[in-house]
């Protein structure tokens, strides 16, 4: 039961991971979508650069429901991932918890969480995707930097692990723009089926007003995620001098 939890959370992007299983037997979705929404009242104004992750889940376009969590993009099967060992009792309680209060906002919690599980464990993919998320929350760049490249070079074929290394990469004394558009950039060679790496280029390119290239990496995010990121790209104010273009395109 644990490793099926694990592998629905790790599937789905689904990081309120304690209060699904708390509610297993109710209706989880309806609440799920409840504090999410909730989420985003409180909330809509933060994560304003790169935060595409957080706002097309707010509109419920099947992503995850914070930036946070253990990413999964797109559809596939990520063999090294799902082969990992799940984390044992008690742990992998804590684990559940950490990533409910990622998904709360709330690092502080997070971390509390994850210092409670066993040393001997602190090294586990998970237990270290779950630091991830909560150091990028508490605005820990150059630590969520080391941490993203560790687990960038573990785990090359997920993707999401590189989109966080370019978040960081963008916040954290010595990098920059430039440099997390470089990682993206190597991403969308190796991975060119994920939408939101080239959306997220996209969005960096407008930041720095290089407008062309910026719609020819939103051409190919649309062109890959469909109607629902135009809807998105619509909404995002990073975007906002390609919305002309982009309602002048054909739908």
């Amino acid at each position: 039961m644990v490793k099926f939890f694990q592998q629905a959370l790790l599937k789905s992007g689904v990081i309120l991971g304690l209060l699904l299983i708390a509610l297993c037997n109710a209706d989880t979705i309806g609440r799920e979508d409840q504090l999410v929404d909730r989420e985003e009242q409180q909330h809509a104004k933060s994560d304003d650069e790169n935060g595409v992750v957080f706002r097309l889940s707010q509109q419920r376009k099947g992503h995850a429901p914070t930036l946070w969590g253990w990413h999964y993009v797109g559809n596939r099967n990520n063999q090294p991932v799902d082969n990992i060992k799940p984390l044992p009792l008690p742990d992998v309680h804590y684990w559940e918890a950490a990533q409910g209060w990622t998904g709360l906002r709330n690092a502080k919690e997070a971390y509390a969480e994850l210092e409670k599980i066993r040393p001997e464990l602190q090294e586990h993919p998970f237990v270290r995707s779950a630091w991830l998320d909560a150091l990028i929350l508490d605005d820990e760049w150059a630590k969520a930097r080391d941490t993203a490249t560790r687990l960038t070079d573990e785990f090359p074929e997920e993707p999401g692990f590189l989109l966080h290394l370019a978040y960081a990469t963008r916040r954290a004394e010595g990098g920059g723009m430039e440099q997390a558009l470089k990682i993206l950039n190597g991403a969308l060679k190796k991975f060119p089926k994920e939408w939101m790496i080239p959306y997220n280029m996209a969005c960096y390119l407008c930041q720095l007003e290089r407008l062309d290239e910026a719609k020819l990496r939103l051409a190919d995010a649309l062109k890959i995620g469909g109607k629902g990121i135009r809807a998105a790209a619509l909404g995002d104010e990073d975007l906002m001098p390609l919305w002309s273009w982009i309602k002048n395109r054909e739908q």
